[in-house]
């Protein structure tokens, strides 16, 4: 059964401090790896091996134009005719060596490897970087020179010639605009784009161009309303509610943060894993919150049982996928 957890625990104070921008991300990982699917770490080993994630972003075959007729990546396979499956043999051991997986168990890291094996193999072969180190500047690897046919007439590409073309090509300079404190859960449906957004612009200007571009984009009827908003709307109609003697009615739990019950969520379902008993968990849920000064009322059976179901219908049933890519389950 192991020890019961307690609500002021590392892992539970890193909920309550996940920052608005990376909730949808961090609450879905949570619920991941608590999932029996995924070989999840124990909160223990997750406190001892904690690390410190920072996305990279990396230049794409796709970015680089031939001549503006075709790119890289559409011509790749011509360059290199084993390029795709020499990348499969790797793939693999190149998706396990990202920083954010260090301290991970090699059957969970397999495991979301094999969720979306065909878009991280796609993400890896059109990695830049790894083209050049792999391929292009390595000689024991046969490269098949290409004619292509330009209005002016055919042009020879060898591989001096496509080193030259990519050493010059205009690319944007890549820049690192968030970090995470959790890694993203990479699944086939994820919906994800790349943009290109001018940071010299107002403020207001850009947020007003990516909420239009988010509002078209939901116009996709698959697409599930602001997930991580319904899981904070299903947690705020578990909690008690508390009326007084002229009938008017109240959150008793109105004080908290989403994040603090997203923590409690976590919280309660993790104890129940460890068989912990209801009172044991009312009381270290009241005396968290009592202790820091805030006052709220004792988390009652009925909202404990509710907020227990919430937990298992997204952790169990896998309804996490919803949050990490946007799209609804059948």
């Amino acid at each position: 059964m192991g020890t019961i957890p307690k609500r002021d625990d590392t892992i539970y104070k890193e909920i309550e401090s996940f920052e608005d921008y990376e909730l949808t991300q961090c609450v879905a990982y949570e619920m991941a790896i608590r999932n029996n699917d995924t070989e999840p770490v124990s909160v223990e080993e997750y406190e001892i091996n904690r690390y410190s994630l920072e996305q990279e972003q990396s230049y794409k075959l796709s970015d680089i134009t031939l001549y503006g007729f075709y790119t890289l990546a559409t011509k790749i396979t011509d360059f290199y005719p084993t390029y795709i499956d020499d990348t499969k043999k790797i793939a693999f051991n190149i998706f396990k060596e990202k920083p954010e997986f260090q301290y991970m168990d090699e059957k969970l890291i397999k495991h979301m490897f094999h969720q979306g094996k065909k878009i991280h193999i796609q993400n890896i072969a059109n990695d830049l970087s790894y083209f050049i180190n792999n391929f292009l500047m390595n000689d024991n690897k046969q490269f098949m020179p290409q004619i292509l046919p330009l209005l002016y007439g055919n042009i020879k590409i060898d591989r001096t010639h496509l080193i030259d073309m990519i050493k010059h090509s205009n690319l944007s300079k890549p820049c690192t605009l968030l970090t995470f404190s959790r890694p993203e859960i990479t699944l086939p449906t994820l919906k994800k784009t790349s943009l290109d957004i001018n940071l010299g612009l107002p403020l207001n200007e850009l947020i007003a161009q990516i909420t239009t571009i988010k509002k078209n984009y939901d116009k996709d009827i698959t697409i599930v309303k602001n997930p991580i908003e319904l899981v904070g709307e299903e947690l705020q109609k578990a909690d008690n509610l508390v009326c007084d003697t002229k009938g008017k009615c109240f959150d008793a739990r109105e004080t908290l943060s989403k994040q603090q019950k997203l923590a409690d969520m976590f919280y309660i379902y993790d104890c129940l894993q460890h068989g912990a008993t209801q009172r044991k968990i009312q009381t270290e849920i009241y005396n968290y919150y009592a202790n820091k000064g805030i006052e709220t009322r004792t988390m009652d059976a009925k909202t404990l049982k509710r907020y227990k179901e919430i937990a298992i219908d997204y952790i169990d049933n896998m309804r996490y996928k919803e949050l990490a890519t946007g799209v609804k389950m059948p």
